[in-house]
């Protein structure tokens, strides 16, 4: 133990040699203060703070309410607020994460002894990039931490072919039986370079996936050859969930100790401030009777014994068309009235998922139905169900019982949809999710008479679990809304097991969704307005992107000025889409309202 807190004080004092006093610009100065610290020791703080940022509070503050999965309470954290504009996020990156993986390639980046430790520091790097250009768009990208104070930004194309060029070359640059870090200074693989090298091909094929409807041609195009490459030679992807990409907290640790963990330790009498689950996502996981909804989440203690399952909504008020509303099952309760998240997820020593073989499965079931792999040589329902059983072993190490499975796969909406199915009917049973309703006391009485329903509607009949597979001669309505065949139907389904693989890795899931656009949420009441995030209707779609932070504007105007001029519609805006985005699918109209979501 001495030795590791030794380890740890020396990699402080080399941060602090290079972050000389104490604000943001300073990771773009003094790139060489450095020299006489090991370089092998700068590595080891990089992953552990890249995992503080990812899979800290952001995780289910900002990335949990963005991606429909977790819900928080209070401030603008759950109401499409500008969180991200704020420093700390961003000069946590740059500073802690990306500053010390520089200096080895600067300090080490030609010495043959050195080979596969600076190749590892760059592919984490380029894990940390992939995920900034997916939260901001234009960033420092080539010049960030060399020296340059104003080092200019950029663009999302450059950013993209460089990384994906780089993931190959850093793998290729491995060498069996070559040098390591020492393992107590490596915490992501223990310095197996078998583990970086599929590590560095499976974040290509994720980043190569995440481009597939990219704006510019060239990368789209250039996308699809590299995810053909990798999708093609197998053996350098995982295969099983025992292969899993992750990291773990550390639960002895203040500084690396699990956030939510934290929560409870400090007052585990406080739950009503704990993470829940979100109505989007209980929305699927009641709706179709998923077998791995236990795994996700505890049931709802305050109304166990009759309704098992519930999912809080990012905000509860009622908008102004349903002033009337009398039955809100959110109205004056706190976080306990709803689930709570699996105990693992709340371990001191969690892990903390980076890529997982589920989410390589439905990368793979997506690229076969679009026909854009080649050497795809089964059939496209094949894959999907393939994704499907690649989630049901993952957590808490049990499989799911082969019976309920089989029986999740063939339920309306999951079951591969064929033009000559039958229609399902998606008949709203009114006894089975009657609201609660108000006693003569005051009090509230549940009369939900089932755990599951046949079909899952939000609390203000907005967005249900419905995934638009019935045929066009065939339609059906419900609340006004009309659900019909379209091209999409069996990609909605892809898109669902890739976002349910995704629980708990906030920015990967909300980058599937505003990559894809295929899961029509509920927008959000009633969102947070400043000049970054200006709403001209009581209501948001997701948000595209998080606004450059403040200070960083001011600090280094010229370049970031520039870097906004990149961006589609040249703003800072939070509703500013990306090149890899699809526009926001606005509903048709909401129920008891004639308006159209524009």
């Amino acid at each position: 133990m001495k030795a590791i807190y030794k380890i740890i004080i020396l990699v402080s004092v080399a941060l602090l040699a290079f972050a000389c006093t104490d604000g943001f610009e300073d990771y773009n100065t003094n790139p060489n203060r450095t020299t006489e610290v090991a370089p092998e020791s700068l590595f080891m703080n990089a992953p552990l703070n890249t995992m503080m940022v990812f899979g800290s509070d952001n995780n289910f503050w900002i990335f949990g309410n963005y991606s429909g999965q977790i819900s928080m309470t209070g401030g603008q954290y759950p109401t499409y607020g500008s969180d991200g504009r704020g420093d700390d996020m961003w000069n946590k990156l740059y500073l802690n994460c990306i500053n010390p993986l520089v200096k080895i390639e600067q300090l080490k980046g030609d010495d043959p002894t050195f080979k596969n430790r600076v190749a590892i520091a760059r592919i984490w790097k380029s894990y940390i990039f992939s995920e900034m250009v997916a939260m901001w768009g234009p960033i420092q990208y080539f010049e960030a931490c060399k020296g340059n104070e104003h080092a200019p930004y950029d663009s999302e194309d450059a950013i993209y072919s460089d990384l994906l060029n780089q993931l190959k070359t850093s793998a290729d640059a491995l060498v069996t039986g070559g040098d390591n870090y020492d393992s107590k200074n490596e915490p992501v693989f223990k310095s197996d370079v078998e583990r970086w090298r599929k590590f560095a091909h499976c974040l290509r094929l994720r980043i190569a996936c995440r481009l597939l409807d990219y704006e510019t041609d060239s990368i789209r195009t250039k996308a699809e050859a590299i995810l053909n490459e990798e999708l093609n030679n197998p053996a350098t992807l995982i295969s099983n969930n025992k292969e899993n990409f992750y990291m773990n907290f550390n639960g002895n640790s203040n500084a690396y100790k699990n956030p939510y963990f934290v929560y409870i330790e400090a007052n585990p009498t406080a739950e009503g401030t704990f993470p829940v689950i979100h109505e989007q996502l209980m929305m699927y996981l009641v709706g179709y009777n998923d077998p791995r909804l236990e795994k996700f989440c505890k049931t709802a203690d305050f109304i166990k014994a009759k309704w098992s399952y519930l999912g809080r909504p990012s905000t509860t008020r009622t908008p102004e068309w349903d002033k009337q509303i009398t039955d809100n099952p959110h109205n004056n309760v706190n976080q306990d009235y709803y689930s709570y998240l699996q105990d693992e997820f709340r371990l001191g020593d969690a892990k903390w998922t980076i890529i997982s073989y589920p989410e390589i499965a439905c990368i793979r079931a997506e690229a076969a139905y679009r026909k854009v792999w080649t050497g795809a040589t089964e059939a496209d329902s094949t894959y999907y169900y393939r994704s499907i059983d690649a989630f049901a072993d993952r957590y808490a190490g049990t499989s799911i019982p082969a019976t309920e499975l089989e029986t999740y796969k063939h339920h309306w909406g999951i079951k591969w949809y064929n033009e000559n199915d039958a229609p399902y009917d998606f008949r709203l049973d009114t006894t089975a999710i009657k609201s609660n309703e108000l006693n003569a006391d005051g009090t509230r009485t549940i009369v939900r008479k089932s755990k599951y329903t046949s079909l899952y509607t939000d609390y203000l009949g907005v967005s249900n679990c419905v995934l638009s597979d019935l045929p066009a001669d065939n339609p059906l309505t419900v609340n006004g809304i009309k659900y019909n065949i379209n091209t999409d139907a069996n990609y909605k389904r892809i898109v669902l097991q890739h976002w349910l693989a995704l629980f708990f890795q906030g920015i990967d899931s909300w980058t599937l969704l505003r990559r894809t656009q295929q899961l029509r949420f509920t927008p959000l009441w009633f969102p947070a307005g400043d000049k970054y995030t200006v709403y001209n209707n009581e209501w948001a779609y997701l948000p595209q992107r998080l606004p450059y932070p403040g200070a960083e504007m001011e600090r280094n105007a010229s370049e970031s000025k520039k870097a906004i001029n990149m961006i589609g519609d040249k703003s800072n805006s939070i509703q500013a889409k990306l090149k890899f985005a699809k526009p926001a699918i606005a509903f048709p109209a909401f129920p008891n309202t004639a308006s159209p979501l524009q």
